[in-house]
């Protein structure tokens, strides 16, 4: 009981929750324009910026929601721990690769993964780190 009153009132889980909807609703051509909607009204309440047409698997666990962004069309594993201030997104604005980010991993605050790489499952990233492609 108790965990469930958590989920509902931690900011965290909500930003989840909503992600999770904005992105079912962007994958219908119909209700695309409320995902947006939706998808601006997130990133003002929740300082986190998730893109709609990002992959993200089951499981997805964010532990502070502040400053939170992930790209268009990043891909994330199952199982997943993000931190505040973390950026997963492209190299630069020409570029449109995204990272892909394996199951079971974890991503501690302040990391910024960008550009065309491909991290296994069970990977650490430490604080403050930037991974990109050599």
């Amino acid at each position: 009981m108790i965990k469930a009153i958590y989920k509902v009132i931690n900011p965290s889980e909500q930003l989840v929750f909503f992600y999770r909807l904005y992105s079912w609703l962007y994958n219908t051509r119909i209700t695309r324009p409320l995902s947006y909607l939706l998808y601006m009204i997130v990133r003002i309440v929740y300082s986190s910026d998730i893109h709609p047409a990002s992959k993200i698997g089951k499981g997805l666990s964010i532990r502070h929601h502040f400053g939170i962004v992930i790209g268009k069309n990043a891909v994330i594993g199952n199982d997943v721990i993000i931190y505040n201030d973390v950026s997963i997104g492209q190299l630069n604005v020409d570029d449109s690769c995204m990272p892909v980010i394996g199951s079971n991993s974890i991503i501690y605050k302040g990391a910024v993964i960008v550009g065309n790489v491909t991290l296994p499952e069970n990977t650490i990233i430490s604080a403050n780190k930037l991974v990109k492609p050599s």
